[in-house]
């Protein structure tokens, strides 16, 4: 099988061209072409019977019977038993019996001249379902079905019949069952033309394909549950239901209707009942209990305080207990040896990932199952974008090897009335929510330029969005907490903090990033940064002409990535730079709040591509080679008017003075409070050299060949890719800044190789308990203008809390 094929192979789809295979289209089925690829890995000529204790629309059982092996099934929904007898056994008679299809070529003929009541029915409730003449047309057919004298024509005209039931009801099968729009179904389908045309497919697949019918298939049990037979099969091939992928019962209710398994809707419930507990409609209180696997209880307790049902934690008891049920009846039923191909996909429930596959493997372990081959049929994306998969699990059994049930041993079984729903934790409630609504990307907030205006104090290529930044403070945080970035870079998450009314503490490594924080989280007046702006200004007219700074230009004059410095500056832009540099590099890091402030609007007309900027023109995130001619442009004036527009806008109701540290996270110790939370966006896996893209504002703040040449041994960006052991020293330091249970979120990048949330998770692990994980997509979102964001590929949000 290509690719493509493999992908399709797991769906009905490739069946509803198939004869016999497509008489009932059957949205949860899988296709025969499946079924083949199995059957020739495992050598037909290796096995003699197969079974598939879901039989489902018979696609194992029907290809089995076509390669002439013995051929068993169950099926615990009747209708579709129904569609297995009469697409097999019926066909196989018909054959044997060397009717074919007479008999339903001839009531084809008599259906085309049969001309239609179209009275009003009543229906039990489900004429509700059905335009009033295409279900009089329907009830019709079967009555003259019924008056058919060879039991195995009725039974395939009334496949054929029940295969047009959804298409000529006002309802529609997209995943489950429900009613069509207008747009979906704009008219009624006529009855007769869609019964006859699949009357012509019939009729057809029986006269060429009905011989390849070679043996008849043999019903065990409708459950798969209470099969009594032992050694007598050599291989299975199925799916089982999916947790809580669909109901079964519910998609079919108009089949069983009309096939009188039910009378009417009420009767639902005792089909639901009697299947695998795969769906919250299959929870009843049965009599017997349910044992709690040992694996199984740890995803028990972390489902009960989120999911928005109690139903759904006592479904995946039952489920596991169920199809542990199963396959104890398949270790005794297979011959010693035998080959277990089962085809499943894994389930999440309020955002806990449910690993089917990997907790059913588990169960085939206990029963003398040994996993030998596995492959990925095809991955998707759940609504808050977990990625999910469906595959085929391979098993040989191995009698010998069967292990005692390790059940929980406290409580070895229990009743779903007994199930205890865990204390709420709201923590994982709000991260829950968080990642399925991601506010951020709602109007107002997912605008380019959302934000207090000081979230723009001084552009920084890699600053998180302030959106992200304001939600998970709002959401996660109270006022008057104390919330520390150990990673801050320009101070985006403490400043949210501080404007909501909390206490927004900022570290960083990196003099830049320090700066613009401090300038943030320790609010000067308008006074205080215009009274230093004069000083400035003293200095830079004083000092300009120094022989000192003479100097200084020619030492800086051959420094710069893209571009010599003197190609951005007018010669005397580039000399009052120079001077403006040597008054606040002096004075680092004891800066004061004020100066931050006068610092970082000098940062931000650095370098630009409007009238604002000191230099050429270039880009206002990364300095690339400029362009344009030499204008002067007076330093002090332009740093004035940035001050200037920063405070026209100074929404500062809520504000609570926060602090900016200086240094290397592992050296932040004793703070003056203890911290509620941290939230923090390290730098992402495989991420750009944050201090190469803000080379020029690196080196405003003091930096030289010599500092860039150490800067992969001393920051976050650079050390990560060798080794994410690092971040045991991060974890060790916010377990001690931490408050008893205090909490983290980790903003983070994956890449298609790195899967960040995954390694930082390892690391965490000594003294946090990760409590959730979410992930937003972002391959295609353009940013700044740059689509090529570099190997990220989602944005990724790990959720701890300490032990």
């Amino acid at each position: 099988m290509n690719d493509k094929t493999k992908k399709k192979a797991g769906t009905f789809q490739l069946n509803k061209t198939e004869a016999i295979h497509g008489w009932y289209s059957y949205v949860e089925g899988y296709s025969s072409c499946l079924v083949v690829d199995e059957l020739e890995r495992i050598g037909i000529n290796n096995i003699s019977s197969v079974y598939d204790p879901f039989g489902g629309t018979g696609t194992t059982p029907l290809v089995a019977v076509q390669n002439n092996l013995d051929s068993y099934y169950s099926e615990s929904n009747p209708f579709m038993l129904s569609v297995i007898d009469g697409k097999i056994n019926a066909v196989k008679k018909l054959v044997d019996s060397k009717i074919e299809a007479s008999v339903i070529e001839e009531f084809r003929e008599k259906i085309k001249k049969h001309k239609f009541k179209n009275n009003i029915v009543d229906y039990n409730g489900f004429e509700k379902f059905y335009d009033p003449i295409s279900l009089s047309n329907i009830l019709e057919i079967k009555n003259m079905i019924s008056k058919v004298n060879d039991e195995n024509s009725k039974k395939v005209l009334m496949v054929a019949l029940s295969s047009i039931q959804v298409l000529c009801s006002k309802m529609i099968r997209r995943g489950d069952l429900r009613y069509a729009t207008e747009k979906e179904k704009p008219e009624p389908i006529d009855v007769k033309t869609a019964f006859l045309e699949k009357l012509d497919t019939i009729i057809e697949d029986i006269k060429t394909q009905g011989s390849s019918v070679k043996k008849y298939a043999t019903l065990l049990s409708p459950d798969a549950r209470e099969i009594n037979v032992e050694n007598i099969i050599d291989c299975v091939i199925t799916s089982p239901p999916y947790l809580n992928g669909t109901n079964y019962i519910r998609n079919t209710k108009l089949e069983l209707k009309l096939n009188d398994f039910l009378l009417d809707e009420k009767d639902m419930p005792k089909l639901h009942s009697k299947g695998i507990v795969a769906g919250i409609n299959n929870v009843s209180k049965r009599n017997n209990e349910f044992k709690i696997l040992d694996f199984v209880k740890p995803y028990v307790d972390e489902l009960a305080p989120v999911v928005y049902d109690s139903r759904i934690t006592k479904m995946v008891i039952g489920y596991f207990n169920d199809m542990n049920d199963v396959i104890e009846k398949l270790s005794i039923a297979m011959k010693d040896g035998g080959y277990f191909v089962m085809d499943i996909g894994d389930s999440q429930f309020a955002g806990v990932h449910i690993p089917t596959h990997d907790l059913l493997e588990k169960i085939c372990n206990i029963h003398g199952f040994e996993k030998y081959d596995e492959t990925i049929l095809r991955e998707r994306r759940s609504k808050n974008n977990m990625i999910l998969s469906q595959r085929v699990l391979r098993f040989r059994l191995h009698k010998k090897n069967k292990k005692e049930l390790p059940v929980v041993k406290e409580n070895k079984q229990i009743s779903f009335d007994e199930i205890i729903p865990i204390q709420s934790d709201s923590f994982k409630k709000q991260a829950i929510d968080f990642i399925n609504k991601m506010p951020y990307k709602q109007e107002p907030y997912s605008g380019r330029n959302w934000g207090h205006p000081w979230h723009s104090l001084c552009s920084y290529h890699g600053k998180l969005k302030p959106a992200i930044a304001h939600f998970l403070v709002k959401d996660f945080t109270a006022p008057g907490d104390v919330i520390l970035d150990p990673l801050s870079g320009v101070g985006t998450i403490p400043f949210e903090a501080c404007l909501q009314g909390r206490i927004g503490i900022g570290n960083d490594l990196s003099e830049l990033a320090f700066i613009v924080t401090k300038a943030k989280l320790e609010k000067v007046s308008l006074d205080d940064s215009l009274q230093t702006l004069n000083e400035l200004h003293d200095y830079v007219e004083t000092n300009k002409n120094s022989k000192k700074i003479e100097k200084l230009i020619d030492e800086n004059s051959s420094f710069g990535f893209n571009g010599k410095l003197p190609t951005y500056f007018h010669p005397d832009t580039f000399r009052e730079i120079i001077t403006a540099r040597e008054f606040f590099t002096k004075k680092f890091p004891n800066i004061t709040d004020s100066e931050a402030m006068v610092f970082s609007a000098f940062l931000h007309v650095l370098h630009g591509n409007r009238p604002y900027a000191l230099s050429r023109t270039s880009h206002p995130l990364t300095p690339y080679a400029p362009k344009g001619d030499f204008i002067y442009k007076n330093v002090v004036d332009h740093i004035k008017d940035k001050i200037i527009a920063s405070f026209k806008k100074d929404d500062f109701e809520n504000y609570k003075k926060g602090s900016a540290i200086y240094g290397d996270y592992n050296n932040i110790s004793t703070l003056d409070k203890k911290v509620d939370f941290i939230i923090c966006s390290p730098p992402f896996a495989d991420s750009i050299r944050f201090y190469m893209q803000n080379w020029m504002r690196l080196w405003l703040c003091g930096w030289n060949d010599k500092n860039f040449k150490n800067a992969d041994k001393i920051f976050l960006d650079s050390k990560q890719k060798k080794d994410f052991s690092i971040y045991s020293s991060f974890f060790e330091m916010c377990n001690r800044v931490l408050k008893p249970h205090g909490k983290i979120i980790l903003h983070l990048g994956k890449t298609d190789k790195i899967d960040m949330a995954e390694e930082l998770s390892k690391y965490s692990k000594k003294y946090f308990t990760e409590v959730y994980r979410g992930s937003e997509n972002v391959a295609k979102i353009e940013k700044h203008g740059i689509k090529d964001k570099g190997a990220t590929v989602e944005h990724q949000f790990l959720f701890l809390q300490k032990k």
